[in-house]
């Protein structure tokens, strides 16, 4: 790590990208040092800003010369430099101005294509026979930069709204946050039901369409009303199967509303858990800003080569060639921000998930103290190494599937069995990496209840998975679609009331640019919301698995409430006892 950034650092510099280099790699406006094997380099630079790149196309002459195109106009400055033994011209300088047909973007001078048109109206394009109408160049660029101005304009007279849209998606996901508390129950048997009746009223329409298209004699061909009785089969098979499997399964979507009303009960306890993905957005920044610099730094470095002839001095033109470790760096870096990337991210993970293990594992939840503080210091002083274990396995999975897709993109047309087992490939590769990051997830948490490393804290939880598959399979399906429409619902509430709040103002042009700022930013709100929401039910799940497993509720109290205990195997042996208790 230290090393490619050391390299880049030295061998790299960011004035070749922000100022340009002429074909002789001197970097424009600066005085610039000899390079080695470069004839011409070293030139001052200084009153020399701008980078004018030109690349024309030649036509053969009858003479075996070279002509330009008939209605093409050569600049006076560029005929002396032609080499007449290439069909390319290529011009790369550094200039003190811009010709008065080109304008300056980033130190770079860009054709305006104002002026160079021939008599007909028609731009002329270089490196190609095309010809546009110059009217329509002129009418698409003030277009443009009309819109650009009515943006800039929308977006200073709906300030005002944009607050308050924030503000309102704010409330709306604190207000989605205690109803998911206070009416999962309703939400959830409510989603279930509409899911179970659109599946039959599915089926039982099919069923009736086949039926009336069968009375109607001659409409549709015999081939057609097989596909159709096809379509009604397999439809009603998944609809009696998936009736079945909510049937089957009630008794844990049972579970799923509990979790539910406990993880709202977690976060609620420690309303300053919401500000976690805050810090850890601000944490991937710094480290994606920090890769974006690196990165930028490789590409800019390399060996300075004269390529191309150099007959005429024109076609001949020096690039900064890059070396085998140069490719490497590409990749070392791009490793790195993805094992940054899921470092920060099981960071977050572990942070919430001891929080609210240790809201949990508090018999009297009046008492605890500061368990997001405490969560912090248990990762800085023992799981930084797990994070960095764990995030290491998934980094590497993504780097083979990055790997993967490379190499099928560079198959392109060979054989199909090639391209058929990079496809396998790259299937299972992703699914590995899916269920890596699942494991992960749960690892993290039984991390934060034993503090235990790594290995053995996976090893925990796959046993969880495997002795809990079909709650999990409740929870990873019906739990996850419902906090899915609670974010849409969020940005959904927030964009409405900015609609309403923005659509009566007449100095507002384009009134999708506000809302969809407002939608932007509301659903930035939504994930910092559920997220850890998912997260709390992710971890109130594997406390529960875990109580159950180290306390028996007779000697051993659980540290459950008593609507999980309902779910638990002797709980009418531990509500005999508390009520022999209370009547001592």
């Amino acid at each position: 790590m230290f090393g490619v950034t050391g390299y880049a650092i030295v061998e790299g510099d960011l004035t070749r990208l922000t100022n340009g280099v002429d074909r002789n790699c001197d970097i424009c406006g600066i005085e610039n040092k000899r390079l080695h094997g470069i004839a011409n380099s070293g030139k001052d630079l200084s009153d020399s800003s701008f980078l004018f790149t030109q690349k024309v196309k030649v036509e053969p002459s009858i003479d075996h010369g070279f002509r330009f195109p008939a209605d093409y106009e050569v600049d006076s400055d560029i005929e002396p430099l032609l080499d007449k033994s290439s069909s390319k011209i290529r011009l790369r300088e550094c200039r003190t101005q811009c010709p008065p047909t080109y304008k300056v973007v980033l130190n770079r001078c860009v054709r305006n294509y104002k002026g160079k048109y021939n008599q007909s109206g028609s731009v002329i394009l270089p490196m190609t026979s095309r010809f546009i109408k110059f009217e329509d160049v002129t009418d698409a660029v003030e277009d443009a930069s009309n819109f650009f101005q009515e943006v800039g304009s929308d977006l200073v007279n709906s300030w005002q709204d944009l607050l308050w849209m924030c503000l309102i998606s704010l409330g709306v996901a604190v207000l989605v946050t205690v109803l998911l508390r206070l009416f999962a129950a309703i939400i959830i048997w409510v989603l279930v039901f509409v899911v179970g009746l659109t599946a039959l009223g599915s089926s039982i329409g099919l069923w009736a369409f086949w039926l009336t298209k069968r009375k109607d004699q001659g409409t549709w061909t015999d081939t057609q009303m097989t596909y159709l009785m096809t379509a009604a089969i397999i439809v009603s098979i998944i609809s009696v199967i998936l009736v079945l499997v909510l049937l089957f399964m009630r008794k844990r979507i049972a579970l799923v509303i509990r979790l539910f009303n406990e993880a709202g009960k977690a976060v609620h306890a420690m309303p300053l858990i919401i500000l976690q993905p805050l810090v850890t957005f601000l944490a991937l920044g710094i480290a994606l800003g920090s890769w974006l610099v690196i990165a930028i730094l490789i590409e800019s470095s390399g060996s300075p080569t004269m390529e191309g002839t150099s007959n005429g001095g024109i076609t001949a033109e020096c690039q900064f060639k890059k070396d085998s470790f140069t490719l490497f760096s590409r990749w070392w870096n791009l490793f790195m921000i993805t094992w940054m990337t899921q470092f920060v991210l099981g960071c977050q993970h572990l942070i919430v998930a001891g929080a609210v293990s240790i809201w949990f594992f508090t018999r009297d939840k009046r008492k605890i103290e500061f368990p997001i503080a405490l969560s912090y210091a248990r990762l800085l002083r023992y799981h930084l190494g797990s994070i960095a274990f764990g995030s290491l396995i998934v980094a590497i999975v993504k780097m083979i599937r990055y790997i993967l897709n490379t190499v099928q993109k560079r198959l392109g047309g060979t054989n199909v069995i090639c391209k058929g087992l990079a496809y396998c490939c790259q299937c299972f590769i992703w699914c590995l990496e899916k269920f890596l990051i699942f494991l992960n997830r749960n690892a993290y948490i039984e991390i934060a209840i034993h503090g235990y490393g790594f290995c053995k804290s996976a090893k925990k939880a796959f046993n969880v998975i495997v002795n809990n598959a079909l709650r999990l399979a409740a929870i990873n399906s019906i739990g996850d679609f419902v906090l899915f429409l609670a974010k849409i619902s969020i940005v959904v509430l927030t964009v409405f009331i900015g609609h309403e709040l923005i659509k009566n103002k007449n100095d507002i042009h384009h009134i999708w640019v506000p809302l969809t700022l407002g939608g932007i930013f509301a659903y930035f709100v939504a994930h910092c919301f559920i997220s850890v929401y998912e997260m709390a039910i992710d971890t109130v799940f594997i406390c529960f698995c875990e109580d159950c497993e180290i306390n028996d509720g007779l000697e051993k109290p659980y540290y459950m409430s008593k609507s999980l205990m309902e779910f638990v195997k002797n709980s009418e042996k531990v509500d005999h006892k508390t009520r022999k208790e209370r009547k001592k």
